[in-house]
């Protein structure tokens, strides 16, 4: 698994979440399927399996084709930083794509600690914690190597999700970049229930 070599950046990211209670987690502009998958399911991961009170934000409204997805309709396009104490920023490789710089520059004035969680090689590393893993084909691989490192149960919502992210940034599983892991993941997660059809059917 290409996540073992970033198991002190996973503990760390769960001991950092065990000790938040408001959380937000950050969507890039102009938002993808593994943006929102990687989202949806690490927000699912975040209510679920620690009890937290998540609120998902992306500054632009969701493209009609990736609605589909269960949790979308609950996608916020701003937030305020009162009571929240951490915050997640997933599938971006610098501040200037979340277009929230000012609220996130605030935060870290207010010791307001921020995972950056991507798989772009060209990351900043901007956030508190950097889980950068250039290795991966989508952001979602990475939530799913944090839910298995997490043992935690993986829904067939959250499973649409991620295979969605994996679908989509992989270009139907045609680029270089599926590797033997996103069959694999892939396979895993159909398995899981993942809606494979309907993601099919909605974004083409």
């Amino acid at each position: 698994m290409q996540a073992n070599q970033f198991t002190d950046e996973l503990e760390k990211a769960e001991e950092m979440i065990q000790n938040a209670q408001n959380i937000v987690v950050i969507s890039h502009r102009n938002p993808d399927g593994d943006t929102l998958g990687a989202n949806i399911s690490l927000s699912e991961i975040l209510r679920s399996h620690f009890g937290k009170r998540v609120t998902s934000v992306c500054i632009d409204p969701l493209p009609s084709s990736l609605r589909f997805l269960p949790g979308s309709a609950g996608f916020r396009t701003n937030f305020g930083l009162e009571n929240i104490d951490l915050i997640i920023i997933v599938d971006c490789g610098s501040l200037n794509q979340t277009r929230f710089n000012e609220k996130i520059a605030e935060a870290f004035e207010k010791n307001i600690s921020i995972i950056n969680i991507d798989h772009h090689p060209s990351n900043e590393y901007f956030g508190t914690l950097n889980i950068v893993m250039p290795k991966t084909a989508a952001t979602c691989e990475i939530i799913y190597y944090f839910a298995r490192h997490l043992n935690a149960n993986i829904s067939k919502s959250m499973a649409t999700a991620l295979l969605t992210g994996l679908y989509t940034d992989t270009g139907s599983f045609m680029h270089s970049n599926t590797t033997e892991a996103v069959y694999q993941i892939a396979a895993h997660l159909m398995g899981l229930g993942a809606n494979f059809k309907h993601i099919v059917k909605y974004i083409f």
